[in-house]
């Protein structure tokens, strides 16, 4: 795209979509036309390259362009059979349906289509509502589970919730591991569902340990409540095993399980809602309620060819266990990084990490992390702040990303951290 077409392009987007958008691409140095990707980098028209440890917010799993996937997706888009049957099937979508069960495993059985994270998280709500009966839920501080009303309601604070008056179901607040809160919350028994990510993105790295969520599995069993587990961002291989609540191994069972993002590496729209044979008969149980949920696009041909091709380089290129490689070695690097004093917290699993960036005078600012991500980009890294705690970096890059990538990233997080201390500022 030349540069006359993309400042007419930016013009119309200014003027018929968002212009605070812009606005905010704009202030930070970063509206320029990116016209190509290959791997972990985002390249520009003037030929820059970006080291992207963003990734599409985690949805660009396999890297930009990745050429299994690719050929599958030209395949798919030049096959003459429909999209969307609206009487009838795609037959990918049963193969689909198979291969996810197979790899999540836990006693979770069927699995309903949808086109996003948000849709997922409204689809599980509905589904333990009916299971239960019950119409609260209980969630964690700092969660995000997408932008729908109901999916709003869960959110753990923020600007998403300030325009708005109270939106959709009741929700009760817990902090990440509180055990004895959940409880306390539970004992009222009219929580439907409690609602958690393993590992938070926008909470920054925050996490459920296996212990911990052992015993949260025997409350929400003890009083009747099912537990759902967000794993629209850590599903898929981030967190070094096919799906975060693998982490708590065999006797770990879920009631529900939302995946999204990584299912096509970032190119269709998708999601699924993963249950238990109870779980779904209680909503979708007989021909009669067959379709009382779903939407038009869920189990198009296109998407659900593009989640088959990418569990095929997943599995070919066992991406999740290099996740657990590649953010362990990440995170000793960080860690390295440590004794200079901007950095006073990391944690995460896998490649879903959280940096706590601090003022190098000591002093309580919360614009350090934001001035730490400047400066990377200014070096040609994309990074990302964790919305609910401003102070902490959010990477989740691609499950390919390189030792020599993730030098490259240290190396400028060091530079950036040694301008702070400099007083140098971007």
């Amino acid at each position: 795209m030349g540069q006359d077409s993309f400042e007419i392009a930016v013009a119309q987007y200014r003027s018929f979509a968002n212009p605070y958008w812009i606005d905010v691409l704009e202030s930070i140095g970063i509206l320029r036309p990116f016209v190509s990707g290959s791997g972990c980098y985002l390249i520009d028209d003037e030929g820059n390259k970006f080291l992207d440890m963003v990734a599409g917010f985690g949805a660009v799993t396999l890297g930009y362009n990745h050429p299994y996937l690719m050929k599958a997706m030209t395949k798919a888009v030049g096959t003459p059979a429909p999209g969307v049957i609206p009487w009838g099937i795609s037959p990918e979508t049963g193969v689909l349906a198979q291969r996810v069960c197979e790899i999540s495993g836990h006693g979770l059985s069927k699995v309903l289509f949808g086109n996003s994270g948000a849709e997922a998280i409204d689809g599980a709500l509905k589904f333990a509502a009916a299971r239960t009966g019950r119409a609260e839920f209980a969630v964690c501080d700092g969660a995000f589970h997408g932008l729908t009303v109901a999916a709003t309601a869960l959110a753990g604070g923020g600007e998403w919730q300030l325009p708005f008056p109270p939106l959709g179901p009741t929700v009760h607040r817990v902090a990440v591991g509180d055990l004895h809160a959940v409880e306390s919350i539970l004992a009222c028994k009219r929580i439907a569902a409690v609602v958690i990510e393993i590992v938070q993105g926008t909470g920054g790295g925050a996490v459920w340990e296996p212990d911990r969520l052992l015993h949260l599995s025997a409350l929400c069993k003890d009083y009747g409540t099912l537990l759902i587990i967000d794993e629209v961002l850590t599903g898929l291989g981030r967190t070094g095993n096919w799906f975060a609540f693998h982490n708590a191994g065999e006797d770990f069972m879920p009631d529900v399980v939302v995946i999204s993002k990584g299912l096509t590496g970032g190119m269709m729209p998708i999601s699924a809602v993963l249950v238990t044979d109870e779980v779904f008969d209680a909503l979708c149980g007989g021909p009669g309620r067959a379709k009382i949920h779903g939407s038009t696009f869920a189990g198009n041909r296109l998407a659900m060819s593009c989640g088959l091709a990418v569990i095929d380089v997943l599995e070919a290129e066992q991406l999740p266990h290099q996740a657990r490689l590649a953010g362990g070695r990440l995170i000793a690097g960080l860690r390295n990084l440590v004794n200079q004093d901007a950095i006073s917290d990391i944690r995460g699993s896998g490649l879903v990490i959280g940096v706590k960036i601090s003022d190098p005078s000591g002093s309580d600012d919360r614009t350090a992390a934001t001035r730490c991500c400047l400066g990377l980009m200014s070096r040609g890294v994309l990074t990302n702040i964790a919305a609910h705690d401003p102070n902490y970096l959010k990477l989740t890059p691609p499950l390919i990303i390189t030792d020599d990538e993730i030098d490259i990233f240290l190396d400028a997080l060091d530079d950036s951290l040694a301008d702070s201390r400099n007083g140098e500022t971007h």
